[in-house]
């Protein structure tokens, strides 16, 4: 999964939860999350050097920084030593919820390899935390 900082188009609805996102296809809004998803709450990112790295997006990106973890504004990103051969990129994501256990349960059902409080997709962890509307 690629690591990335961007907007679309001009940027103005950078903050609304249904704006303006081509890369993810005329149609994506049809396929957005149940109303029990209450948002992204983290990023694990794989890299050789997690507290150089930390150290330097905590400059670039002007964010708080505990050890090789950023804080965000109800967010975090922590940087880990490679946990495969590729050894860069993201490799797992928090995903706030009402319910964890019920999207796991959702996710087992629907075919998804699921254990140890996550669900695996494409070699990522989803890890379902709970979250406050």
């Amino acid at each position: 999964m690629l690591v990335s900082i961007d907007t679309a188009g001009d940027g103005s609805d950078w903050q609304e939860r249904f704006g303006h996102w081509p890369p993810a296809g005329p149609e994506w809004r049809s396929f957005a999350s149940p109303s029990d998803v209450l948002g992204i709450a983290g990023a694990v990112v794989q890299v050789k050097h997690p507290e150089a790295v930390a150290l330097r997006w905590s400059h670039l990106l002007e964010v708080e920084r505990h050890g090789t973890s950023l804080s965000f504004d109800g967010a975090k990103v922590r940087f880990v030593e490679p946990v495969d051969t590729d050894g860069t990129g993201i490799v797992g994501v928090e995903i706030a919820v009402r319910d964890p256990a019920a999207v796991l349960a959702r996710a087992a059902a629907s075919g998804v390899p699921v254990g140890s409080g996550a669900a695996r997709i494409g070699g990522i962890l989803f890890t379902p935390v709970e979250g406050h509307a």
